[in-house]
């Protein structure tokens, strides 16, 4: 969403193939305000947190009194902590059934997005503290 609770009507986000990890007491994902997003095809693990924690790694948004409804296509995504994180009840408004356009790209499941994600992302020189970070990380698949 955008600061102030503005709507966000002009923005869509594809969040695909990415690892949404130790959001904590937070939220992984969210589309509200107005936003459109296409969830799809991520791996959700945020261990150590309380199983309601758990399930906000995806949230979409009802209408409120400061920020519009958010819209989601939601697929294909997977979590180390939570079955069925397509369909927790912070996903609080009917998902589309459709994705938004975006433009293409070269698509993985959750998992195997998840494994190359683990195994590539950053510097190719981990310290501790990066090695400490993904250690955090589970990948149950």
């Amino acid at each position: 969403n955008q600061s102030g609770g503005l709507p966000a009507n002009e923005i869509t986000v594809d969040l695909r193939n990415n690892v949404i990890a130790n959001w904590s007491g937070g939220i992984g994902t969210d589309a509200s305000c107005g936003a459109k997003a296409n969830i799809v095809g991520n791996y959700f693990s945020n261990p150590g947190a309380s199983v309601s924690d758990q399930k906000q790694g995806i949230v979409v948004s009802s209408a409120s009194e400061t920020c519009l409804q958010g819209f989601a296509y939601v697929e294909g995504n997977e979590s180390a902590d939570v079955p069925d994180i397509d369909n927790t009840p912070y996903i609080r408004v009917p998902k589309e059934t459709i994705p938004f356009a975006a433009p293409p790209i070269t698509e993985q499941n959750a998992c195997g997005a998840a494994q190359i994600v683990l195994a590539t992302a950053g510097h190719p020189i981990r310290d501790d503290v990066d090695q400490a970070a993904l250690a955090r990380v589970r990948i149950n698949c």
